[in-house]
């Protein structure tokens, strides 16, 4: 079940790397530039913030 969930990351290409061990599973988005969430981290910063569960 798990497996079937995580391969369709692998066809999406604003993913790469999918990869799963055990029962965790890991993905990296695909971004234009290097550094860690350089270009992804100001769009998700106010959803990141605006999520309930985070209170």
């Amino acid at each position: 079940m798990q497996a079937e969930k995580v391969a369709r990351f692998s066809e999406d290409l604003r993913f790469e790397n999918v990869r799963t061990t055990s029962t965790i599973a890991a993905l990296d988005l695909s971004i234009g530039n290097t550094g860690y969430l350089a270009e992804v981290c100001p769009r998700w910063r106010p959803r990141i913030a605006a999520d309930p569960r985070r209170a």
